[in-house]
C-alpha cells in the first residue's frame, strides 16, 4: 500500500477507502519528498479491529513521516482505514524532541 505511494499509483484499489481530497494531499506530500524509500514501524491496536503503524517515506534530501490505520475485515483481510501524514520536513531538521515520529539518521524506528 506504502510502495503505491511511493510509485505515484494514485488509482491503486489498495487506497480507494481514501476520500480524493485525502488521497490527493498524500500524493502530494509524497512527491514533494521524492521517496527513495519507505520504513514501517510496528503495529500498535487502537480498536477492536484496528492498528496503527508509524510510517516514513526517506528521500534524499526530505522525509515524510505519519500514522496508516489498518483493520481486518471478516475475511481476515487488511483494509486501510486511514492515513495522516505529516508536513514533508528537511532530514537534518528531525529531532526527537520536535515530533515523536522524528529520529536521527542511527535511531532505530519503532
Amino acid at each position: 500500500m506504502l510502495a503505491e505511494v511511493r510509485d505515484g499509483k494514485a488509482d491503486s484499489p489498495l487506497l480507494a477507502p481514501l476520500s480524493k481530497r485525502d488521497r490527493d494531499e498524500l500524493f502530494s506530500r509524497a512527491a514533494s519528498v521524492a521517496p527513495r524509500k519507505v520504513r514501517v514501524g510496528g503495529g500498535r491496536e487502537e480498536a477492536e479491529t484496528s492498528t496503527s503503524f508509524l510510517f516514513r517515506f526517506i528521500g534524499r534530501e526530505q522525509e515524510l513521516s505519519g500514522e496508516l490505520f489498518l483493520s481486518v475485515t471478516g475475511d481476515g483481510e487488511w483494509r486501510l482505514e486511514d492515513i495522516l501524514p505529516e508536513t514533508p520536513r528537511d532530514i537534518g531538521e528531525a529531532t526527537e524532541r520536535d515530533h515523536p515520529y522524528s529520529y536521527t539518521p542511527y535511531a532505530p524506528f519503532w
